[in-house]
């Protein structure tokens, strides 16, 4: 009697597969034997991550943080800048706060140096603060970010970055 108790009761509960991470973005080919790609990650200050599948496997390359809201991919692409390919990651992160007068969203480009199957943080587009800002209402007033899309990030890049 105990067993089949037991047995009922084991059944009654669903069985939990850990769930498998979400590619929100990509695939992207780098070349013939790389890939990188956005997945949603476990830890909720860091929701989204980049990775790197190359033939030495799959490699995060990065997390993004949630800044205020968790960040949205606004685009993924790759650009040459000095000679050497990069990959860019534009993204948003939605602002209200109507005590100070927030309401819009801010942007940060992200890039990465792609070499000998790896990939490495840009620091010349990381650090750049024309790179990085809010559209919208800042403080009363109206902000704009002029770099929200592939064509206008690239040609940023090559004004500043040949």
């Amino acid at each position: 009697m105990r067993c089949s108790l037991l047995i009922a009761t084991l059944l009654s509960y669903p069985l939990s597969t850990p769930a498998s991470p979400e590619v929100i973005q990509g695939p992207f080919t780098i070349d013939a034997a790389d890939t990188v790609f956005i997945q949603r990650e476990t830890d909720k200050d860091y929701p989204l991550g980049l990775y790197l599948q190359s033939e030495r496997g799959v490699v995060r390359v990065d997390t993004y943080p949630v800044e205020g809201d968790e960040p949205t991919v606004e685009s993924v692409f790759f650009t040459t800048i000095q000679n050497r390919k990069n990959v860019i990651v534009l993204l948003s992160w939605h602002q209200v706060h109507r005590a100070e007068g927030i309401n819009g969203y801010a942007w940060q480009v992200y890039g990465y140096v792609y070499e000998n199957h790896t990939l490495v943080s840009n620091s010349l587009i990381n650090n750049d603060p024309q790179l990085r800002g809010f559209d919208g209402e800042l403080g009363g007033a109206e902000s704009v970010f002029k770099y929200k899309n592939a064509a206008a990030i690239k040609s940023w890049l090559q004004q500043q970055y040949r």
